[in-house]
């Protein structure tokens, strides 16, 4: 599920992928926000990217990265 809401999908198309019932998916996530600290899906999706992707944006090899706006 968290996999799903970090793709950025609404509960319904959530339940549909994983046969979930629209309620489960519903209070499900209040779970995994308190097991991980977050208090909503875009900062459990930071936190799981920053763990992730942290130490290695951070590594002292890391290639600079530039970006255009």
């Amino acid at each position: 599920m968290t996999r799903a809401a970090a793709r950025g999908l609404s509960n319904p198309e959530i339940a549909a992928e994983l046969f979930l019932s629209p309620r489960a998916v519903r209070n499900h996530p209040q779970t995994i926000f308190a097991n991980a600290g977050a208090g909503s899906r875009g900062e459990l999706v930071a936190k799981l990217f920053a763990e992730r992707y942290g130490p290695v944006l951070h590594a002292p090899d890391a290639p600079a990265v530039h970006v255009e706006y």
